[in-house]
């Protein structure tokens, strides 16, 4: 499990539990993840897989991968595979 899996499982959980702590408390868990999130970026990996991510430029890029893959730093098969299951 990555560390972007586990500060988010860690987030998701807290949500579902209805767990009550400070306000800054999650805006630090929260920043947390958005520096790992940032850091797979920065080295251009996956944040769930941590397989290696290479975008070409070109007409082949769909550039609403490229596009997620800059917030959530999720390769265009974890993003299918997780977006599949929100629709």
């Amino acid at each position: 499990m990555t560390k972007v899996q586990k500060l988010n499982e860690e987030l998701y959980e807290d949500y579902i539990n209805n767990r009550k702590y400070p306000t800054r408390t999650f805006l630090e868990k929260l920043t947390k993840l958005r520096r790992e999130i940032r850091k797979c970026i920065n080295q251009q990996v996956c944040s769930y897989c941590a397989k290696p991510v290479h975008f070409f430029k070109g007409k082949d890029t769909n550039h609403q991968y490229v596009h997620e893959y800059l917030s959530s730093a999720l390769c265009p098969k974890c993003q299918d595979e997780t977006l599949k299951e929100l629709n």
